[in-house]
């Protein structure tokens, strides 16, 4: 980002997973010149394995030394061949902990196969592909989410929230991006999120990472809306919560609008 001391020194890690719960960590190298203040850069690396459908991206730093703080906008990952491009946008500091984004389809066509030993993509070779069975699409699910910051004083943050939910069948992070006014007192923000599908959700848990003055953050309510299921959660918080991974706080989510995604027809609520 285009912020003062925005850039790093240290040694920036970044791993990708897809919907069938493969990672990769792409290795970059270590140059002072990469990751300054107003810079994009971009890398080409092989990987060992083909990744499927991508749902998120982690990013963290190492070897940082005492105020090696980064401006992290976004992190962008194209596949090749093909083009399907998927973004990670987080437009803040990037917590010590790191941050876990979720993706963003920015390029929407369609997954390829790498080319063959050869080095020709042949016809041959993406008919072949396209035969093939590839689950690419799922499961993912897309989730409403709506947080409702309480009305007390001090209430707000400015800190860089991140959620985990919990279902019946899996977990999925997602760390909030920042670079608008929110969580403020006594309001309320809403995203769309692309995540892996968890199944039917059971627990909701928040944390911040303590940024800016005056951080502690008083939330109220958090409600989760299953799109294309009709099915609606609620989780109520009322509390207060302090910075630092180890202050989550974690409530239950209890269904009140419809049914559990599992028990509802594909496409059922339009």
């Amino acid at each position: 980002g285009d912020k003062l001391a925005a850039g790093t020194d240290a040694a920036v890690r970044v791993e990708f997973a897809d919907v069938q719960g493969a990672r990769w960590q792409p290795m970059f190298p270590q140059d002072k010149a990469l990751f300054e203040r107003g810079q994009t850069d971009e890398f080409t690396v092989s990987s060992l394995a083909p990744l499927s459908e991508v749902t998120q991206c982690r990013v963290w730093i190492e070897s940082a030394c005492l105020g090696d703080g980064w401006f992290l906008e976004w992190v962008e990952l194209k596949l090749l061949p093909g083009g399907r491009t998927w973004r990670f946008e987080l437009n803040n500091w990037l917590p010590k902990q790191g941050a876990t984004l979720a993706a963003r389809v920015v390029n929407d066509v369609p997954l390829r196969t790498a080319p063959d030993a050869g080095g020709n993509d042949t016809a041959q070779h993406d008919q072949a592909a396209a035969a093939a069975p590839r689950p690419v699409t799922a499961p993912v699910s897309v989730y409403e989410v709506t947080v409702l910051t309480g009305d007390k004083y001090g209430a707000g943050t400015d800190a860089l929230i991140t959620a985990l939910l919990t279902g019946t069948t899996g977990k999925a992070e997602h760390t909030f991006d920042q670079s608008k006014s929110l969580f403020e007192r006594n309001s309320s923000d809403k995203f769309v999120l692309r995540l892996p599908d968890v199944g039917d959700p059971l627990r909701l848990k928040l944390w911040h990472d303590g940024a800016g003055f005056g951080a502690d953050w008083y939330v109220a309510k958090v409600v989760v809306d299953v799109v294309g299921s009709g099915s609606r959660y609620e989780g109520v918080f009322n509390a207060w919560i302090k910075g630092g991974a180890s202050a989550a706080v974690e409530r239950p989510l209890v269904l009140v609008a419809g049914a559990p995604p599992s028990q509802t027809p594909a496409g059922a609520a339009g």
